[in-house]
């Protein structure tokens, strides 16, 4: 099983081609690579975009020198494979050897080969204890649980509910609501005990593929619910038809402004293209 089946295991049942209205969903056509243009490192020495000419071990500690400039430590590192995994790894490693022992992205990787450290980064934030991943069409229960994953280590949840005070999306054989086209609903930022701290009323835009916008949920989210808390999620770069959410915290994203300007790249490749 892939890593992305592995996820979406977690968070609800894969979507094949033959269940889609088209192959492609709303983001098809719009992958962009921006190039960094801030950042006041030097350009590293790449044949491909997003590889790096190096050994596997040096590929290792570049990664795990952005991995630190947004906020990972060892310890989140290994929790971040344990729950891809779904297994028990070794304490007291360090950021490096976790990548090099555990990341299937360095396995295919020949001795004198560029080794893809973009996609490594990338699928370990969306993967992470602190990474949101969605196909580009998803259940109504995606959004919340996903999102709720993240922000329980803050104590927080994500919770639609319909006008009728029905909550949305399935979750279980004797609860399950789900919203017709064009219908507003209510998103609320509940804490751990399930007491409401702040809501607001959405509703998908009425198009061919609003009911599969993620990506306008999220922004709402930060605006309406997050504004007043210290972190927020931030859209991964170069996601295709999928979301790829990461939530950072405001005195990491004062840290990466001041290090790599309005956007972070690796081997050239843009990871997160801005910080709104």
């Amino acid at each position: 099983m892939n890593p992305l089946d592995r996820l979406m295991s977690i968070f609800g049942k894969s979507t094949n081609e033959s269940e889609l209205d088209d192959n492609h969903g709303p983001r098809s056509g719009t992958e962009t690579t921006h190039q960094n243009t801030h950042s006041v490192s030097k350009p590293e020495k790449s044949n491909h975009e997003g590889r790096l000419d190096t050994s596997k071990p040096e590929a290792a500690s570049r990664i795990a020198d952005l991995l630190r400039d947004l906020g990972f430590d060892a310890d989140s590192v290994r929790r971040s494979y344990e729950q891809y995994y779904n297994c028990e790894l070794e304490e007291s490693k360090t950021i490096e050897d976790y990548i090099l022992d555990e990341d299937e992205t360095f396995y295919n990787v020949r001795e004198g080969e560029p080794v893809p450290v973009y996609n490594t980064v990338h699928t370990f934030l969306r993967l992470s204890t602190r990474g949101v991943f969605s196909d580009w069409k998803y259940p109504e229960d995606v959004p919340q649980k996903s999102l709720s994953a993240v922000l329980e280590n803050y104590g927080y949840k994500i919770r639609f509910y319909a006008n009728s005070g029905e909550r949305v999306g399935w979750w279980g054989p004797d609860q399950s609501y789900y919203l017709d086209d064009g219908e507003s609903f209510r998103i609320e930022l509940l804490d751990r005990d399930d007491e409401r701290v702040d809501s607001f009323e959405f509703a998908y835009p009425d198009t061919k593929y609003g009911h599969n916008r993620f990506d306008l949920v999220v922004d709402e989210i930060n605006e309406y619910l997050l504004a007043d808390l210290p972190f927020r999620f931030y859209e991964l770069a170069d996601t295709g038809d999928n979301y790829s959410f990461l939530l950072l915290e405001s005195e990491i994203i004062e840290h990466l402004e001041n290090k790599y300007g309005e956007d972070v790249s690796i081997a050239g490749k843009t990871l997160i293209s801005e910080f709104a």
